[in-house]
């Protein structure tokens, strides 16, 4: 190859990159809760949320939709939340039951309605998660 061509083929995006969907955020959260997750890969994906969350919006950062852009069409943004806050708890719960405890309560007190904020959601549901990995984790070490 020439110098150009080997120039083009770093500037051009990678094919897999249009491939692949889902949420940075949701898997990011299960490499930390996953008991035999190696620690540099835990790092990483500590490294990956802090960084989220400093450079992008808070609802843009926790980007749950990504996993079924589909489902949260619904012009009715209180649906959307419902729907966010629902699916948001079964991965919670499939990532570790007391995650799941947490934002069941979370969500219990916090009643979803015609008010609701979802960045104010999204952020106590990033805060309270958080906090909760970051208690698993240690707690987890010093086992």
């Amino acid at each position: 190859k020439n110098k150009n061509q080997s120039q083009e083929d770093v500037s051009k995006p990678s094919q897999l990159a249009d491939e692949v969907e889902g949420s940075t955020w949701l898997a990011c959260l299960a490499v930390l809760c996953c008991d035999y997750a190696d620690s540099a890969e835990q790092l990483f994906a500590a490294q990956t949320v802090m960084h989220r969350l400093r450079r992008a919006k808070l609802l843009e950062a926790i980007d749950l939709e990504m996993e079924d852009p589909n489902r949260y069409l619904s012009s009715d943004l209180n649906v959307n939340l419902h729907l966010l806050a629902t699916d948001y708890l079964h991965w919670m719960d499939h990532f570790h039951p007391k995650l799941g405890v947490l934002v069941q309560q979370y969500l219990t007190e916090h009643v979803i309605n015609v008010d609701t904020n979802e960045e104010q959601l999204k952020g106590e549901l990033t805060i309270l998660t958080l906090a909760a990995v970051t208690y698993l984790i240690a707690s987890h070490a010093t086992q």
